[in-house]
């Protein structure tokens, strides 16, 4: 079937048959590997010098505050939600150029291109700054000092003189010796000294919780408001539509289906960037939001039912969508969402690996246990878990028993049905009138 689909599928206008082989092709895919390499980078060091400026207000608030450092230390977590989206759109905009630059000759080669690119370059865009809280943070040092006092001193501006137990644990869990023999502390500590070693967080938790559910109900917000806006796109179309009519005392004012199919096709068609939603734009809003919440679930728990809500109105509205705004996109075989199943299946097991390692070297209590025996705990929880995945797949077929049903029908009609290859009519039951196909309705006599 991958075969029929990919050279039944429509080959594209842009293919340029003459680049095959050339090395013009050659340098535009290699600029295209480039560019994915480099965007990346790119958000990665935007995303370091925002947390630069939130820990520069911090030291700066305290000696001359300002309105300025207020909204960026209260605020860093809606100021990073839209440096993300930013970069997202970003990579929206220019993924369709990339995919176009390796000159795939049919739509289909086209699309699965670009969702290669959207899935790699927009998850790390969403997920990096998680990744980096969750796991990179904490082996960069705060500061180097030669005492735990001067070190407990730089991150708790008050409380001092501190107890013995409250700078023991300091030093033995967030602290380590560098090549000068100064104590370097953690960027990853206890917020106070309150904190203690049975019941508190440490800063990099706070941060990821804080960050994750702003930027988690943003992006529900914003995938609901994508699919809610074609719908709403059409109904102004057609009121507008309808108004002018009156306005003009035209003799009909009520839209039929034809005209309304027309409109949606008008003002929001179905594929990549025009308005009305595409496969490949449906799936990464689900597959952003999905990666969250499987990837750092365990931090915000809450999350879960609120996602379970939210997609279950998200995919009513996709329903409607599809059905009243969509209606018919290009009548072209499909062979189902293609390697977006494998995405989805990547994003599971890479969430087992992310929430073992976050219940073993973030969280209590076995965040205080030695390094030899949270090595044992996360292997042994990641491999019962993989393990329990794969159990688990094994027992839900991969394939509906009622869609296996239909495909045997769609066998059997196809086999005692071949298809029409040469088929003539004869002229005397051609249609001598010509179908109207406009869009305006005409009055019934």
């Amino acid at each position: 079937m991958s075969d029929y689909q990919e050279f039944s599928d429509f080959s594209r206008t842009e293919y340029q048959p003459e680049l095959e082989g050339t090395t013009r092709l050659a340098i535009q895919k290699s600029l295209v590997k480039m560019v994915e390499l480099l965007y990346p980078v790119a958000f990665a060091s935007a995303i370091y010098g925002l947390q630069l400026w939130r820990q520069q207000a911090k030291e700066n608030q305290e000696d001359a505050p300002s309105m300025m450092n207020y909204v960026v230390i209260q605020y860093s977590a809606i100021l990073l939600t839209v440096l993300i989206q930013v970069f997202s759109i970003g990579c929206s905009m220019i993924a369709p150029k990339l995919a176009a630059l390796e000159n795939p000759r049919f739509n289909i080669r086209w699309e699965d291109i670009l969702a290669g690119k959207l899935f790699f370059v927009t998850l790390f865009v969403a997920l990096w700054n998680f990744i980096y809280l969750a796991f990179v943070k904490k082996q960069m040092p705060k500061v180097c000092v030669a005492t735990i006092e001067l070190a407990a001193a730089a991150v708790w501006k008050t409380g001092s003189p501190w107890t013995n137990s409250t700078l023991e644990y300091l030093e033995e869990e967030f602290t380590w010796k560098n090549s000068r023999g100064k104590i370097c502390l953690s960027s990853c500590y206890p917020p106070t000294p309150d904190d203690s070693a049975t019941t508190g967080k440490i800063s990099c938790v706070k941060d990821l919780e804080s960050t994750l559910t702003t930027f988690f109900l943003f992006q529900l917000i914003s995938v609901i408001v994508s699919v809610v806006m074609p719908i709403i796109k059409v109904k102004m179309a057609v009121q507008a539509d309808i108004k002018a009519a009156k306005d003009k005392g035209l003799p009909t004012s009520e839209y039929d289906d034809l005209q309304v199919q027309g409109k949606c096709k008008q003002v929001a068609g179905y594929g990549y960037g025009k308005g009305g939603g595409s496969k490949n734009e449906d799936f990464m809003n689900v597959v952003v939001s999905y990666g969250l919440l499987v990837t750092f679930g365990i931090i915000r728990p809450l999350l879960a039912p609120i996602a379970l809500v939210a997609f279950s109105a998200l995919y009513k509205l996709l329903a409607y969508r599809m059905v009243h705004v969509t209606a018919r996109p290009e009548p072209r075989s499909s062979k189902g969402i293609d390697n977006w199943i494998e995405m989805f299946e990547s994003l599971s097991k890479a969430g087992i690996l992310t929430n073992t390692a976050l219940a073993v070297f973030d969280l209590l209590p076995m965040r205080k246990w030695s390094g030899a025996w949270q090595l044992a705990a996360f292997l042994a929880m990641e491999h019962i878990l993989l393990l329990a995945y794969g159990l688990a797949a094994q027992l839900v077929p991969s394939t509906p028993e009622d869609v296996g049903h239909i495909n045997d029908q769609i066998a059997d009609f196809s086999g005692e049905y071949p298809p029409l290859t040469d088929l003539k009519v004869p002229a005397e039951v051609k249609q001598k009138e010509k179908a109207d196909v406009g869009l305006r309705a005409k009055k019934q006599q």
